[in-house]
């Protein structure tokens, strides 16, 4: 297709009011109604929305209804000047808009001593008002530009206010209207605390163009023909998402290509925007990109709540946090029904996981209190018990490690807490060069300490950090050694002296070597003598030691699903069934304590899910249903405490395809086909509510699969395929497919519905 084609659409710049890919929104009529009515307005939103095309249209149908206006660019005044120099731009603006140049230069002439302040207000009521007649509205584009400016403008806003204010008392001024456009909020507009805020105003909300409203963009596309167009223009919709710019820059790329070439709406995208090509050049991109990176002081919290996001978790969009209003501004998010969302698949694919982790900043003494924090209260590292130690103790942080040095036994402790803090950041997946970085300042204190009893046991935790860092790195050879000092330290300690602590994390490190010589390394001395002899042993101190701790109970259990899990991978069934189902009571018995405990109801979930999995291995399909459906039940249970985190109800999704499974297993079809219809149902509202999330549609089309599996009606059936190949290319969409993936959505493809 010609470029000429491609001037159809316009995906720079202003575009004309009769731009035939100008797409009509809800803001162009609220816009102009306010206006007419004389209500100041603001365009407050981020870059290449249509702000000023929204202007151009809206200035056509001022002129129709003969209305006075003029545009104040603050753009094109540039930043490098003075209050006065920018006043007199204004002015002139004004002037050439209006066509009061000569009158305008008399007023300076006659009033030269006027403040720039002054200069601004008093000429737009003596001389503006007094020239126009009929009412005359003011466009100000541009207005973020005031921040780079070398001087405050408070003083223009809050006059802005005043024009507005004094409407009371002077009732020409009702002919006088403002619209404000800009990427800024109100707050934004005035600084000083002295002065009023910029409280004034109707909010124009300018959203992204719906799947309805781009239906404009296919006549645009009509050489394909009328059928492709709109196919075409579906597609990029399922990319943009209706963002202006990107809509029409990728309508205008499918636009100029050949008619000989097949158009291909994912490829045109990813080479626009996702390829590194356009990651680093594309405006919007890099636009969006500078706004969630600019501020050092904001960057850290705005990336904490696009991380939040990011992972599915509800974010509301409250408008008096100044965080939630900048991260809209940047153009990354929308809010819908009141809750924070990446706005499209486009940048859902660049402003992911693995960019908020580069970008964002390390802030130790916030990590090391989250870490010692969330030890205190969740204990996430099972194989180390030796949390309970947080329970007791204050999080790491700059000040205990400077308290180090007025006394050595203070500074140990915290130096234990800080080795523990590490071992939990590694365990949630933390930068390994991040926890080198706190081990080696953590080791520096350590070192500098005198010799103590404590410092012994000090030490056994740094091994412990040492080596759960070695793991992570891969490092398993070089890890077995310090492992295997760490027990004997702590084992000699124990035995001396019957510190409660130091049991716990000997057992803590018993299991941790265990389980390196069961899983990760290949070749070792231990035989499978060995190995069980260090789980057991684990198990005698934990079950020693659960009268002098509140966590007994839940620290003994862990010790038996790590030992069932052991039995287990050897195929001793019998034996592990017995070390799940002691594991099971205990965890039930602890979560019925206390019914919101999701700490406890995670755990129960856990033991439940492995007790049922062996079940179901052993043949006993049954059986298996019914732990899986308890399980389920937790789940539930967890997700009615925690309700705005979608982990919860993913996993009990999970959960009853499982259960359906064993239940067909069972030769129980008609409750296999309802629990599935359960987790069907599940896994769609789960996509709706998190529809840049791979997982949430990969479980969708995993649970349609298993459902089309079991019907038997071929309409039925085919409808359930089209489902599932929806939630497919949507997979396709955020992430690559795996060649099972991708053969299962080809297939797909050629299973047709009925019509």
């Amino acid at each position: 297709m010609s470029t000429r084609a491609g001037a159809f659409y316009k995906s720079g710049g202003t575009l004309a009011g009769d731009a035939p890919s100008y797409v009509t929104r809800r803001a162009d009529a609220d816009l102009l109604e306010a206006l007419v009515e004389g209500d100041f307005c603001y365009v407050l939103t981020s870059r290449q929305m249509g702000k000023s095309s929204l202007v151009s249209r809206c200035r056509l149908a001022l002129r129709d209804r003969a209305i006075h206006q003029a545009v104040l660019d603050l753009q094109r005044f540039g930043t490098n000047l003075t209050v006065e120099q920018w006043v007199n731009g204004l002015l002139n603006a004004l002037a050439e808009d209006l066509d009061l140049e000569d009158e305008i230069d008399d007023f300076l002439d006659e009033h030269p001593s006027l403040s720039p302040h002054q200069t601004w207000m008093t000429c737009l009521r003596q001389v503006v008002l007094e020239e126009m007649s009929g009412p005359l509205v003011i466009f100000v584009d541009e207005i973020d530009i005031v921040r780079a400016l070398p001087f405050a403008t408070d003083e223009f806003f809050a006059g802005i206010r005043e024009l507005y204010n004094r409407r009371a008392s002077d009732p020409e001024l009702k002919r006088l209207t403002f619209c404000l456009l800009g990427v800024a909020s109100p707050a934004d507009l005035i600084h000083d605390k002295r002065i009023t805020p910029f409280n004034i105003g109707k909010r124009i909300e300018l959203l992204d163009f719906t799947a309805s409203e781009m239906e404009v963009f296919a006549d645009g596309l009509q050489p394909r023909g009328e059928t492709e167009a709109k196919r075409l223009v579906e597609r990029v919709y399922y990319w943009t998402a209706g963002q202006p710019y990107l809509s029409q820059r990728l309508c205008q790329d499918l636009a100029e290509t050949p008619p000989e070439v097949p158009l291909d709406v994912d490829g045109a995208c990813r080479k626009r925007f996702l390829s590194k090509e356009g990651r680093d050049g594309d405006p919007n991109l890099t636009f969006v990109r500078d706004r969630l990176l600019v501020s050092a002081d904001d960057r850290e919290p705005m990336l904490q709540m696009l991380k939040a996001i990011v992972r599915g978790k509800r974010v509301p969009d409250d408008a008096s946090n100044i965080h939630v209003g900048m991260l809209k501004l940047s153009g990354a998010v929308s809010s819908r029904e009141g809750t924070l969302r990446i706005k499209n698949r486009i940048y859902a694919e660049i402003f992911d996981r693995a960019f908020i982790k580069h970008h964002m900043p390390v802030n130790w003494q916030r990590v090391a209190q989250r870490a010692a924090l969330w030890l205190g209260g969740v204990f996430l590292f099972a194989c180390l018990p030796v949390a309970i130690w947080a329970l007791k103790q204050r999080s790491l942080s700059e000040a205990a490690l400077a308290k180090s040095e007025e006394n050595y036994e203070r500074s140990l402790e915290n130096v234990a807490k800080g080795f523990m803090s590490v071992r939990w950041l590694l365990q949630e997946h933390a930068s390994p060069d991040e926890a080198q970085e706190m081990i080696d300042r953590l080791e520096q204190v350590f070192e500098s300490q005198p010799d103590h009893e404590r410092k012994r046991f000090t030490r056994a935790l740094l091994l412990a950090s040492k080596s759960e860092l070695l793991r992570r790195r891969g490092q398993q050879s070089e890890r077995e050694a310090l492992m295997a000092e760490s027990v004997a330290t702590l084992r000699d300690l124990y035995q001396a002296t019957g510190d409660v602590d130091c049991g716990l994390e000997l057992a803590s490190a018993l299991n941790a070597s265990a389980t390196m010589y069961l899983y990760d390394l290949e070749e070792h001395d231990k035989s499978r003598e060995d190995i069980r002899a260090y789980f057991d042993e684990s198990l005698q101190l934990n079950r020693d030691l659960m009268d002098q701790s509140s966590m007994g109970p839940w620290l003994y259990s862990i010790g038996l699903k790590y030992k069932g899990d052991m039995e287990g991978y050897w195929g001793n069934h019998e034996a592990a069934l017995s070390l799940y189902e002691e594991t099971a009571s205990i965890r039930r018995d602890l979560a019925a304590k206390d019914g919101r405990d999701l700490k406890m109801l995670r755990y129960l979930n856990e033991s439940l899910q492995s007790l049922a999995h062996l079940l179901d291995r052993m043949g006993r399909h049954q059986d298996a249903a019914e732990v899986y459906g308890e399980a389920a039940d937790a789940l539930a249970q967890a997700g009615e405490v925690e309700s705005k985190n979608y982990y919860w109800p993913k996993l009990r999704a999970e959960t009853l395809v499982k259960q359906a499974t064993a239940t067909g297993k069972a030769n129980l079809p008609q409750r296999q086909r309802d629990l599935l219809e359960q987790a069907v149902a599940q896994w769609a509202k789960l996509s709706r509510d998190y529809p840049m999330d791979r997982w949430m549609h990969h479980g969708a089309a995993r649970s349609l699969e298993a459902l089309a599996d079991v019907t038997d009606p071929p309409n039925e059936r085919l409808n359930l395929h089209a489902k599932e190949r929806e939630h497919w290319r949507s997979v396709r969409s955020l992430d690559d497919l795996s060649k099972e993936e991708e053969a299962r959505l080809l297939w797909l493809e050629t299973q047709q519905p009925p019509s």
